[in-house]
């Protein structure tokens, strides 16, 4: 067991380890026991979509529903005690809340991982434009700076360090423009490039944020709901 839990819980996903624990006990409990191995086979198949689920929030910098953790702490606390009952009670429960969550997690993801990709290529494309127009070695040091951001934002799509990349890869962009426009007098071309820069930068911010809302709000209605059911029992 020891080898087992070892494995689970080298993880990166350090803030769902009571589930990797539950699933590490269960497994060792389901060598000599048909009813543990059902048990293990659950828990196994849930671990998979709280990881995309967990994945998800993060990448909004929304942290995991406080419920789903306890959750995953009473089924790890069960699973140790051996008691199959509540581990079941719990594990319901459980799949409940994920039942709702997961389907979204999995469209908010998908979603995230485009519309972020789209956003820095479209980034991209315009300091391109710029990089090719500019004569200054200042400007030209800059925007070659802000492309290297944005290469690395494209390594970050699915992490809540996406925005705050992107975020300096603005500034620095924004800097250069404001300068070059006010600066030298470069016109429309300048003017353009940040009316679209701006609306790039709203467009992802506002994306992040109402995903992370809708998410939130979907765990709030299932743990409501599930609260509801259990006391007109």
């Amino acid at each position: 067991m020891g080898n087992s839990s070892q494995m689970y819980n080298n993880t990166l996903l350090t803030e769902i380890d009571d589930i990797y624990t539950a699933l590490s006990y269960s497994q060792y409990l389901s060598r000599n026991d048909p009813e543990w191995r059902t048990i293990n086979e659950r828990i196994s198949e849930l671990v998979n979509k709280i990881e995309q689920i967990y994945t998800t929030f993060n990448s909004t910098g929304v942290t995991l529903p406080r419920k789903l953790r306890l959750l995953g702490k009473d089924l790890a606390r069960n699973v140790k005690k051996r008691d199959i009952y509540s581990t079941g009670v719990t594990l319901r429960k459980l799949e409940e809340l994920v039942e709702k969550t997961y389907p979204l997690s999995k469209g908010a993801n998908r979603f995230i991982i485009n519309g972020r990709s789209l956003l820095s290529l479209s980034f991209m494309a315009l300091t391109a434009v710029l990089l090719y127009s500019t004569q200054s070695a200042i400007e030209i040091l800059m925007l070659i700076i802000v492309l290297g951001l944005l290469l690395s934002s494209l390594l970050l799509l699915k992490t809540r360090y996406y925005m705050f990349v992107v975020s300096a890869a603005f500034l620095v962009e924004a800097f250069v423009l404001l300068a070059a426009r006010y600066g030298k007098g470069y016109g429309i071309l300048y003017d353009g490039v940040l009316v679209l820069l701006v609306l790039l930068f709203l467009v992802g911010q506002v994306e992040s944020i109402m995903i992370a809302k809708d998410l939130r709000e979907t765990v709030d209605e299932t743990m409501e709901s599930s609260s509801r059911n259990e006391m007109s029992f």
